[in-house]
């Protein structure tokens, strides 16, 4: 947080990326990390940002930068194009020429910061504008509140843990998604809870009376349970086969893709048996359409799974036509389906209802 500076404002942004790009064309190769710290930190500015700027030296440009760097500083020092051989480089050339090079690189310098830093301020106050209309920002006090609020019941987590919550709460849009249907949950169970940050969030808000939540990763376990305290119970079990308490509303998310279709169908329908009238069922998982986003999405899957992050013993998509009929058939009545906003991930929300009559056991 330290070297980030603070929130990301346009100015800093701009200033940011204008400061390592003036450090970045500097000649003092091997010293541009301690110039972007020596620089950015007592200015609170971005320390990441200016530092990936600075990289505009890298072995494919540094060559073309230190030649208009010589150009630039032979117009402004004697009012001519420099043409030198290698043979001519010695006494005087030299000095002359290394004063050429510090001339230029500092007016490439200042060109570069003044043109880098307004693109980066306005690239930035266009993105803070986009985020501001997007349901994925939260800008309301009363979330913003909540969700620091559960994050601080992680402070004595893993960094891995806290940091996975603190992305988690901020960009999800299942966040913003739920907050703004200011439905009360009731009883709820979290079916796959992971680390339980979703849960403890509504919980935060005040949309739930009893939570529990179950998950087969203890690790995940123990951090929920230590960031609820008693206000919460989270157990380890099996979500294929651990039964499924009365509830008012069970949360199933991005659970399901990790089970053969059997037994995702067979936790639909505990769930479904679970649930109190009028109950709903909140689930969501990817979209399995054969477009370039449900790709991508399964893809990052894959990757999770085989890179330990997520653990399942398979990965089996569905569309969303197939969820819905798969809910159907356990009886449950299809609320409302929203496609989840992001850049490149294919999910969807399916709000499901126990309507009158049994649901299948």
């Amino acid at each position: 947080m330290r070297l980030r500076g603070g929130r990301l404002e346009p100015w800093r942004a701009g200033l940011s990326i204008g400061a390592g790009l003036f450090i970045g064309v500097q000649p003092l190769y091997g010293l541009h990390l301690p110039l972007c710290l020596a620089v950015c930190l007592p200015l609170r500015l971005d320390v990441l940002l200016a530092y990936a700027a600075a990289n505009i030296s890298n072995p494919l440009l540094a060559p073309l930068i230190v030649w208009i760097e010589v150009q630039l500083g032979s117009l402004m020092l004697d009012g001519t194009v420099l043409s030198v051989r290698l043979s001519q480089l010695k006494g005087p050339t030299l000095l002359h020429l290394a004063i050429q090079i510090a001339s230029g690189a500092i007016a490439l310098g200042i060109t570069l910061s003044v043109i880098g830093g307004l693109l980066a301020a306005s690239i930035a106050r266009w993105a803070i504008k986009k985020r501001s209309e997007s349901p994925m920002l939260d800008n309301s006090p009363n979330l913003a509140e909540a969700i620091a609020r559960t994050c601080a019941r992680y402070q004595s987590a893993q960094a891995a843990d806290r940091y996975y919550v603190a992305n988690k709460l901020r960009f999800d849009p299942i966040v913003r998604i739920l907050y703004e249907s200011s439905v009360y949950l009731g009883d709820v169970v979290d079916v796959g809870c992971g680390r339980g940050q979703l849960g403890l969030l509504l919980r935060e808000l005040g949309r739930i009376r009893n939570l529990t939540g179950f998950d087969w990763d203890e690790l995940k376990i123990d951090s929920a349970q230590n960031a609820a305290q008693q206000s919460a119970n989270y157990s380890v079990l099996d979500v294929r086969s651990a039964p499924i308490p009365e509830a008012d509303t069970v949360l199933i998310v991005d659970v399901l893709h990790y089970l053969p279709l059997p037994i995702q169908d067979e936790i639909l329908s505990r769930a479904a048996a679970a649930l109190r009238q009028g109950g709903r069922l909140i689930v969501r998982d990817v979209d399995a359409r054969r477009t370039i986003r449900s790709l991508v999405t399964q893809w990052f899957e894959h990757l999770g799974t085989r890179c330990k992050i997520n653990r399942g013993t398979t990965l089996t998509f569905r569309s969303r036509q197939q969820l819905c009929d798969a809910l159907k058939r356990s009886g449950l009545a299809i609320l409302e389906t929203i496609a989840m906003p992001g850049l490149c991930l294919d999910n969807v929300l399916i709000l499901a209802i126990r309507t009158e009559g049994e649901s299948p056991a």
